[in-house]
């Protein structure tokens, strides 16, 4: 068994954001379970080898650790132009306010009285760390050049919006009657706070009409963390030419959907692998050594690796 550990410090995705044109609700990060240079460094010269008609096998573990940064930037993702002036931070402001201008979120959207105002300030960040499972399987006694391979990561995923709200002034005033219902709502039947609203906790109680809590897109105060089996990669190849010194080969690949699909209740939701989409396509592979050393092992080369996939659809619940 051979033993790889690599920790990186890296982006999940990368976007060009014009933050006052381009504002999504979700985002899918790579999957996990591709990655081409973690399945090949540090066992290069354990598999695709020359053995003449005999079977043999490498398994490989991969530690890996990722984080995001630059929190601003998904903060725009989500909010565009309502948190330019403070990069991460956004005003939730009534229609009664002093001051109020047409970036900030109107209050009386979310149950709250007309002269309430608070700041709702973000950092979002994720974190993945992940254990790699990698077993190539050569079947040179069957077919020469023939092998297998699969693999695996086990994610562990944690998103967190960093919430916070800073009240202003949490407001005094009524719903007049007909703004939303025939006879008013009283300050202490509206929402108590902006977050308490937006996480699902609250709703306004009124004579009359009936609010429901949220249900979908909440914006949690807490991170949310899963664990689950990223895609399962399996790969049937075949090595047209193989020496000890090169190697040239095809395969057909598929990836079995073990991670999570977007559900739709919460904005920033924790997703874990290629938001469960089938895959079935091919790859080529190909390396040649250019310098070694055998008796220490060095050895230097040039190594090639290309898969292309088609994700066939499926079933997603979303919020806009």
């Amino acid at each position: 068994m051979k033993q790889k550990i690599a920790v990186f410090t890296s982006l999940f995705f990368t976007f060009a954001l014009w933050a006052d044109k381009r504002v999504s609700t979700i985002i899918i990060p790579h999957s996990p379970s591709v990655n081409v240079a973690r399945e090949l460094a540090g066992w290069e010269n354990q598999v695709n080898i020359y053995t003449g008609d005999n079977n043999y096998g490498s398994f490989a573990t991969t530690v890996e650790a990722t984080l995001t940064f630059r929190p601003e930037r998904i903060a725009q993702c989500f909010f565009g132009d309502s948190i330019l002036e403070c990069k991460t931070t956004f005003t939730v402001s009534g229609s009664q306010t002093v001051n109020r201008t047409k970036r900030h979120w109107l209050a009386d959207y979310f149950g709250l009285p007309t002269d309430y105002e608070s700041a709702v300030h973000f950092r979002p960040k994720m974190t993945n760390t992940l254990v790699d499972f990698d077993l190539f399987w050569g079947l040179d006694k069957y077919v020469s050049g023939l092998y297998f391979r699969i693999h695996a990561p086990l994610v562990y995923t944690r998103w967190d919006l960093n919430m916070c709200e800073s009240l202003i002034t949490t407001g005094s005033n009524a719903h007049d009657p007909g703004y939303f219902n025939e006879s008013g709502i009283t300050r202490k039947r509206l929402s108590s706070t902006f977050t308490s609203f937006i996480s699902g906790q609250e709703a306004p109680q009124a004579p009359g009409i009936t609010f429901h809590a949220l249900k979908h897109a909440k914006m949690s105060c807490t991170s949310q963390r899963i664990v689950k089996l990223s895609d399962i990669q399996l790969a049937l190849g075949y090595n047209i030419l193989q020496k000890k010194q090169y190697h040239l080969g095809f395969n057909i690949r598929a990836a079995v959907p073990t991670g999570n699909s977007p559900e739709g209740e919460w904005l920033f939701e924790p997703i874990i692998g290629n938001s469960h989409h089938w895959e079935v396509g091919g790859g080529l592979s190909a390396h040649v050594l250019v310098w070694e050393k055998e008796e220490t092992g060095e050895h230097a080369g040039l190594y090639f690796d290309a898969n292309i996939t088609h994700l066939f659809s499926s079933s997603q619940c979303r919020s806009f």
